[in-house]
């Protein structure tokens, strides 16, 4: 069916996208199964699932050198700040009370340090624990370390040989350059919210050089290795559309348009390069390019591309990347930026990724030891991180020259992203930005509390989930940030006294 049809069938049919939507909507809606764009599974039906995929952690582990691991003396954190107050002991043991009364939460950790670094509360906070999507935090440091705020990625279109008189008489390439955002039309009309890179500008761009082509569309995602997936990842993140495989050169997050009876349906494609490579042939041919071969192919792995590209196009900036990356937890964009850092300083490899950003948590003076980091986006059953680990990366970049992008980032208590459905109507509504993390056995916070006589770091990490612990877990969260507010606010632990003179912002 002619891609402009489908697209007019949008309006007219149900498109069932059980996994386009959810790796495309906003996530962390009280009990998501981590995509955190997951959007769609219910506390209840998380604990229906079992959590023995989680691995056990070995205490005894030692820093391995091939994993970028390195000694350190003690954890560093910024000296231009003046220390601030240190937590007031009725909040300490407010926070410490409430963590004994959920009783049935016997994996979590807590971290909460001031804007000096000083990590003032410490209950487990060394514990390597399940982070699930507050690895996305790291992954968005990785990102503007290694690339400007406004760095574009770029796709394009190369010939196997001259265009002469409108007649390429080989094939076209189409280059992937990592693009995570690469999409259809119909990608937009499902979800708007998602930056896109439309590849239908790319196809106009090459039909008015172009009028025939000899040969067929040749995919070349050699951007990245071939590793579509990490350890860690389960076959139900692609059957729930929580994510989709990873390459060098995809298209709508790894997916593929199909129908299904009256419905259009959007399901992981098993080769995402080819499926880009099909999708611009169709979008040739609706600009009346005629492509002889309609079979998309591999190109050579020794393949070179001589000569200017025939057209190109480019992506929007990485800071609205990052902007939705980390506010509404998308978890293939992730996977495309953590991979796409670890290729602009190495081979873009897992691994590669992996060891790369053990060192960088290095250098900014974090204990990389009990890291353990198979993804960017946090869905692998398999990463490590300690409370203190990510409260003190937050406080390094909130310090950092783009401490105000970095806090935009994030999602607000009460207002934006994965946090608007919490905290609403509280003393911390608007006041909590933060990064929330959800697997079907995990659950997490890392952000700062903002108020008119200071700032709180804070992280809270739960795993191991189950059973009446799970329901537990997403309210702790919630208490703990909202004691932060209300101390910032100069209120009691317990609540604002409405006849208080409380600071205002």
């Amino acid at each position: 069916m002619p891609r402009p049809l489908l697209f007019a069938l949008l309006g007219l049919t149900t498109l069932a996208v059980a996994v386009l939507l959810l790796a495309s909507l906003p996530a962390d809606r009280e009990g998501a199964d981590d995509a955190e764009q997951d959007g769609a599974s219910t506390a209840e039906a998380d604990a229906e699932d079992s959590s023995d995929e989680d691995a056990e952690d070995d205490p005894d582990d030692e820093p391995d050198p091939d994993r970028g691991e390195v000694e350190i003396e003690g954890l560093a954190h910024p000296t231009d700040v003046e220390p601030v107050r240190e937590l007031d002991d009725d909040v300490v043991a407010a926070i410490e009370d409430r963590i004994a009364e959920a009783e049935p939460l016997e994996r979590v950790s807590v971290a909460v340090a001031g804007p000096d670094g000083v990590v003032q509360l410490d209950h487990d906070a060394d514990e390597p624990r399940v982070p699930a999507s507050s690895v996305k935090l790291l992954t968005a440091a990785r990102a503007l370390e290694v690339f400007d705020r406004d760095h574009r990625f770029t796709t394009e279109v190369h010939a196997t040989s001259p265009v002469e008189d409108g007649v390429v008489a080989g094939d076209l390439v189409l280059v992937g350059g990592g693009d995570p955002v690469l999409g259809e039309p119909w990608q937009q009309d499902a979800n708007p919210q998602r930056p896109r890179t439309p590849l239908e500008d790319l196809a106009e761009e090459v039909a008015a050089q172009v009028e025939e082509v000899e040969g067929t569309v040749l995919a070349d995602a050699r951007v990245l290795p071939d590793e579509p997936e990490p350890d860690g990842w389960t076959q139900r993140y692609l059957d729930r559309g929580h994510t989709g495989y990873s390459s060098g050169l995809a298209l709508n997050a790894g997916r593929e348009l199909f129908e299904r009876g009256d419905d259009l349906v959007a399901s992981p494609a098993e080769d995402p390069a080819l499926e880009a490579a099909t999708v611009l042939i169709e979008l040739l041919e609706d600009a009346d390019v005629a492509v002889a071969d309609d079979d998309p192919a591999h190109v050579d792995a020794d393949a070179e591309h001589d000569g200017e590209a025939l057209a190109t196009i480019e992506s929007p900036p990485l800071d609205e990347l990052l902007v939705h990356t980390v506010q509404e937890s998308d978890n293939h964009l992730a996977d495309g930026l953590w991979r796409m850092t670890a290729a602009e300083e190495g081979d873009g490899s897992w691994e590669d990724a992996e060891s790369l950003a053990r060192t960088s948590l290095a250098r900014r003076g974090i204990d990389p030891t009990a890291a353990r980091l198979p993804d960017g986006s946090g869905l692998s059953v398999d990463a490590r991180l300690s409370a203190r680990q990510l409260v003190s990366l937050d406080v390094l970049e909130r310090r950092a020259p783009h401490g105000g992008l970095w806090t935009d980032l994030m999602a607000v208590a009460g207002e934006s992203g994965t946090l608007e459905p919490r905290l609403v109507g509280t003393e911390a509504e608007g006041r909590v930005r933060g990064k929330t993390g959800t697997l079907r056995d995990a659950r997490s916070l890392t952000g700062h509390v903002q108020g008119p006589t200071g700032r709180w770091h804070l992280a809270v990490l739960a795993d191991g989930l189950e059973g009446e612990a799970l329901p537990e877990a997403l309210p702790l969260i919630d208490d703990l940030a909202l004691i932060l507010a209300r101390d910032l606010l100069g209120c009691d632990p317990d609540g604002c006294n409405e006849d208080e003179d409380a600071p205002t912002e």
